[in-house]
């Protein structure tokens, strides 16, 4: 009778170990792997949170304001978690979009770059209070999904539209690109010091320069200087056009812009690609994530776990930096097919 009674304790106390060890576990109830879903364009997954047929979604700015906007005109309350705090969540934000400027142009222009980062900080709060003229002026030079009423304070400050020139952005964005380049290694290229502009005077003949940017929040970052067809006291006409992701890495590798607001990753691939004796040079972040995990339910980035998401532009920055963020919370993607 006391053997028995010695081996239902001994099990007793062998359940409640293992009944300690599986509450102390810190893996997410729904596993390690998120299950990614992906959409061509961000704008493909808002009407599927908006039905309810996809309950979590990464979506950008001025579309994640408006999502949950008319998400509460339905009587239903959207919640939200911020991918560039995620990412860093001292500084909140990562280097999304950088201003690549042919090392000529920059270096025959000596207070371009001061000029430049006045010119893009007063663009931004001009289109606060203009947005009916920002969206114009944007849809003039190119085909644009941003719509003026979505466009309040809210939606913009969301962008994270501001200048950080290149000394105080380089390391952050050596950083940055060597992370989502541990995510996929051939979304990035490892850039050197010459990839940011230092300075260097130099000399340039041409009559007229080209400013190319991609829709969304670069080109609100320059929607003032496109209102006013800026110069930007250079004595030369500058053309500004609004173009597709496919067309601004086209600019770059064929060097027919002057000015250039690329994603972080393709500038660091293509800026020496048309000229290695006068590449493009990073003068500046512009935009500083502008992504948003929209949920039906207020959840946190670990309760993903086992879940979907829609995913918009695979391979693209906003893909890496979601897959960065999952790394760094122990989960892997999966994706959904």
């Amino acid at each position: 009778m006391k053997k028995l009674l010695t081996l239902l304790l001994a099990f007793t106390f062998v359940l409640c170990s293992l009944s300690f060890v599986a509450c102390d576990d810190d893996t997410p109830q729904g596993g390690t792997t998120i299950n990614v879903k992906y959409y061509a364009q961000a704008s493909d997954i808002v009407p599927m949170i908006l039905s309810g047929k996809e309950t979590v979604g990464l979506v950008p700015e001025p579309a994640a304001t408006a999502l949950q906007k008319n998400a509460q005109k339905q009587g239903k309350t959207l919640y939200r978690l911020d991918l560039q705090e995620l990412y860093d969540s001292d500084v909140k934000a990562y280097p999304q979009a950088v201003l690549m400027v042919k090392k000529s142009v920059i270096g025959a222009h000596q207070d371009l770059a001061s000029l430049l980062a006045q010119k893009i900080d007063g663009s931004v709060a001009w289109a606060k209070e203009n947005t009916t003229l920002a969206v114009s002026a944007i849809s003039e030079r190119g085909a644009t999904t941003l719509q003026a009423p979505a466009l309040n304070q809210t939606a913009i400050d969301g962008c994270k539209i501001y200048w950080q020139g290149s000394n105080e952005a380089k390391q952050s964005v050596k950083d940055y690109v060597n992370q989502i380049i541990q995510v996929d290694a051939n979304s990035a290229t490892a850039v050197q010091d010459d990839f940011f502009y230092n300075g260097e005077i130099a000399e340039n003949s041409k009559a007229s320069y080209t400013f190319v940017t991609p829709d969304g929040a670069p080109a609100l970052a320059i929607s003032k200087l496109m209102n006013d067809s800026d110069s930007l006291s250079t004595g030369k006409s500058i053309s500004y056009q609004v173009v597709s992701a496919l067309q601004v890495r086209n600019a770059l590798v064929s060097g027919s812009a002057d000015f250039v607001l690329a994603p972080v990753n393709m500038a660091s691939k293509f800026y020496k690609e048309h000229d290695a004796n006068d590449p493009y040079v990073m003068v500046a972040v512009v935009t500083h994530g502008n992504f948003y995990i929209i949920s039906t339910e207020q959840i946190s980035f670990s309760d993903l776990a086992g879940k979907q998401i829609a995913v918009p532009m695979k391979g693209a920055v906003p893909d890496w930096t979601f897959q960065t963020v999952a790394k760094k919370h122990g989960l892997t993607c999966a994706t959904v097919e």
